[in-house]
């Protein structure tokens, strides 16, 4: 039990409580805690939803089906709660079909039982406010990218997110839904410009501005 406290007290979720209190919490709700192998389907798009699904370690990916290709929407890292905000749906289905990258070890949790707990718990059902919260800014985030920018303005912005460098490229190509091809063209754009520069870390800007991420930002050309 210590162990898998431990683990859920890195979540957003049960941030501000106490060991005691998480334990106190997994003691009235019902939960099943299991590990799956890398490349594992975890849920499949349209699957029913009956639990909260928490991603306790390792790495997983979501992606949705589009005739004969899969789109990659998001690579995920634990700590990490799947699909929270389609639980209470009125359909209460899986949004995305959730594939394991790594081993990892998941706890489903009894999702009526956490529904009155969150009613019973302020603090637990703020938490979850705030990972809902989160988790629509990052949806809308997604959609403006998608819709408003350029793929190059997505590079740069992807870049600006991801200060330690990217060395997928690969990865990168498919959660923006372009060909390795285009990314690579714009890359190519983006280092004649002195905008980016490869290192030891992987691509990386040059220079770091709030600006790479603001809706409508357009950088200028170096000289």
């Amino acid at each position: 039990m210590t162990a898998l406290v431990n683990n859920l007290q890195k979540m957003t979720i049960f941030a501000g409580f106490s060991e005691q209190e998480i334990t106190s919490i997994m003691r009235r709700v019902p939960y099943t805690v299991r590990t799956c192998r890398a490349g594992y389907t975890i849920a499949r798009a349209g699957d029913e939803l009956n639990d909260i699904l928490l991603l306790l370690n390792g790495k997983v990916h979501a992606s949705l089906e589009h005739e004969e290709n899969d789109i990659l929407v998001d690579v995920i890292d634990y700590p990490y709660i799947l699909a929270p905000a389609w639980m209470y749906t009125t359909e209460g289905r899986h949004p995305v079909t959730v594939t394991s990258d790594t081993p990892c070890t998941l706890m489903w949790v009894d999702g009526q039982a956490f529904k009155d707990e969150l009613q019973r718990n302020d603090k637990l059902m703020m938490n979850f406010i705030r990972v809902l919260s989160d988790r629509i800014e990052f949806l809308t985030q997604r959609v403006h990218e998608f819709s408003l920018q350029s793929l190059r303005e997505r590079v740069l912005s992807y870049l600006y997110k991801h200060e330690d460098g990217v060395k997928e490229l690969g990865l990168m190509a498919k959660l923006m839904g372009v060909a390795r091809q285009s990314l690579s063209r714009v890359i190519t754009e983006l280092k004649k410009d002195k905008l980016v520069y490869r290192s030891l870390d992987g691509l990386q800007l040059i220079e770091r501005d709030d600006s790479f991420h603001r809706p409508g930002y357009h950088p200028k050309k170096t000289m």
